[in-house]
């Protein structure tokens, strides 16, 4: 499972997104957590450039030990 943390550069709260910043800060953190418990592999996806994020993941995909 892919995970983006949450930026506060470009975060902005709107009708369907009701949390501040900390309420999804919070909710990172706690997912971080709960989904590895689950017995999901959690790849934290780093803040880079689109492009270079799409490459990141594309690359982690083909990695033959996740398979």
């Amino acid at each position: 499972m892919f995970f983006t943390p949450p930026s506060p550069e470009i975060f902005a709260t709107d009708a369907e997104r009701r949390h501040d910043m900390d309420a999804a800060l919070a909710e990172y953190d706690r997912l971080l957590v709960d989904y590895p418990s689950l017995g999901y592999d959690v790849i934290t996806v780093p803040k880079i450039g689109v492009s270079d994020r799409a490459d990141f993941v594309l690359q982690t995909l083909t990695r033959s030990d996740l398979i």
